[in-house]
């Protein structure tokens, strides 16, 4: 008996956040496992395989290296700027430091706010949209999580808003210089 769930990954559209899921496959060993499977599959949005899906999968293992030595190297741009632009502009919030993900972690445990507040300083008042920490769990408290898996354009916005935010917050901290906008 054998069950196979082929996952090939995220398309991440500059202009939406959301993920959209374009390549699965399922190979299923009974009807039973199906029918107790797929209703997940759909809540999820992983419901079958596409044509454009699966060529995709092919083509990135098969002859994709020059894109990914691209991708990778665009993205370490995003988070040296990322990084630059807290440690200069807003240093109540620190980097993680990634091993090899598009998806930031934000200490944000220096602007002194529990998770409620933490969501409210990005998603109301910066307007922009991360994951909340402390939906991985009690050890995220404090934290924030950011995709850089975008335009570089997408990241200076959401860094300007932030640090308007950052700098009403904190103005003791906004000297001269650091309080102009990125």
């Amino acid at each position: 008996m054998s069950l196979v769930l082929f996952y090939a990954g995220d398309c991440w559209c500059s202009d939406r956040i959301e993920a959209q899921r374009f390549a699965i496959y399922q190979t299923w060993p009974n009807d039973e496992i199906r029918d107790r499977i797929n209703p997940v599959l759909q809540n999820d949005r992983a419901v079958s395989i596409s044509t454009f899906g699966l060529d995709a999968y092919i083509a990135a293992y098969t002859g994709g290296e020059e894109y990914i030595d691209q991708l990778v190297r665009y993205l370490e741009g995003n988070i040296r700027y990322l990084d630059g632009v807290l440690k200069a502009h807003m240093p109540k919030i620190r980097l993680i430091q990634p091993e090899g993900a598009y998806l930031m972690w934000l200490d944000c445990r220096g602007l002194g706010l529990d998770s409620e507040r933490l969501d409210g300083f990005f998603t109301n008042e910066a307007e922009v949209g991360l994951d909340k920490g402390f939906w991985f769990g009690e050890e995220g408290n404090g934290f924030m999580r950011m995709n850089v898996a975008c335009p570089r354009s997408t990241v200076e916005e959401a860094l300007r808003r932030i640090q308007c935010v950052y700098h009403t917050r904190f103005p003791h901290e906004a000297r001269e210089e650091k309080h102009k906008p990125i």
